[in-house]
């Protein structure tokens, strides 16, 4: 038997090394999707081995939750649950049960600057309608005494009841960064490298790869950074009142109501940014920091070492707490 020249086997397995590393880097190209749930665009980027089946299962989980949470559907649970609660406790499942029983955590945790129970006020000032109205005091008031954490009862059982007829939850505040860390949870346990999720301000950097994520100027055009940091599985949740308004009589008014006084919040913040591992949590807390003011970014960080926050004011002033 003749010997295979021993350069010729080198060469040999050289290109079989090549052939295999572009086949492995072809298959570790990154995966992109874009869609329309959570009344936002949503933005995802996987990269590994299996990233379009990864892919493909985020998106129908965003689908599956989309249709837990969206209060805009008759046929959510949330809505299901809006309707029937006040005259009896309904049995939900054990997801919605959580995130409600975290959301009223989290009310607690921000002396009630974030409050699931706002819906009454949302639909009363429908920023997102393009109407620009501005409801009376008169509205408001009365519409302000519907919102209190404290009317929804959490019973064994997964069972939520409304102490009040006038309750009505909208997890708006919340549902997008449960959502964020869903996904997250489904890359974790797949054999992809890293990913970038954006669900509209929602953005988590999970894997190996370290981002630089830009933190929008409220005041400058889509686009314009007053600050670029550097995550590496982390969540950066960004809230403001720039993101969705109206002008009215040359003044401004925003999405995001205070349920302290009916009216959109007016704490001297432009932006809220919170850092941390837990999506739902940034997302809950960047509202209620935006509602509240400096204060409580200061107690709710040195309560949650896991969590940061950036904030600029109305100033153009920026800080960092942590």
């Amino acid at each position: 038997m003749k010997k295979i020249n021993p350069v010729i086997s080198i060469i040999l397995i050289i290109i079989l090394a090549i052939a295999g590393y572009m086949f492995l880097r072809r298959n570790d190209e990154p995966k992109k999707s874009t869609f329309f749930a959570f009344d936002t665009i949503i933005n995802l980027t996987v990269a590994g081995e299996d990233a379009q089946a990864v892919l493909d299962e985020c998106e129908r989980e965003i689908y599956r939750l989309d249709k837990l949470f969206n209060v805009h559907s008759p046929q959510s649970e949330i809505s299901f649950l809006n309707e029937n609660a006040a005259q009896s406790p309904v049995k939900v499942s054990q997801e919605l049960y959580g995130l409600i029983k975290r959301s009223v955590e989290y009310s607690k945790d921000t002396h009630g600057a974030f409050d699931i129970t706002i819906k009454p006020l949302v639909d009363l000032w429908d920023v997102k309608s393009g109407k620009n109205i501005v409801p009376s005091q008169s509205d408001i008031e009365a519409n302000l005494k519907k919102v209190s954490y404290n009317d929804i009862l959490l019973y064994p059982e997964w069972e939520i009841g409304f102490s009040s007829a006038d309750t009505k939850i909208d997890l708006g505040a919340v549902a997008k960064g449960y959502a964020t860390d869903r996904l997250c949870e489904i890359i974790k346990n797949s054999s992809c490298h890293w990913a970038l999720l954006d669900l509209g301000g929602n953005i988590y950097c999970v894997g190996d790869r370290e981002f630089s994520i830009g933190i929008q100027d409220p005041k400058g055009e889509r686009g314009e950074y007053f600050r670029v940091i550097k995550v590496k599985n982390t969540s950066v949740v960004t809230g403001g009142g720039y993101e969705r308004g109206f002008e009215k009589d040359g003044r401004y008014y925003h999405h995001i109501i205070s349920p302290y006084d009916g009216y959109p919040a007016d704490s001297g913040l432009e932006s809220v940014t919170v850092k941390g591992t837990s999506s739902e949590m940034c997302d809950a807390f960047s509202t209620a920091v935006f509602v509240h003011g400096k204060d409580l970014a200061k107690e709710l960080s040195a309560k949650n070492k896991d969590i940061s926050f950036i904030i600029m004011d109305k100033n153009g002033n920026a800080e960092e707490i942590k």
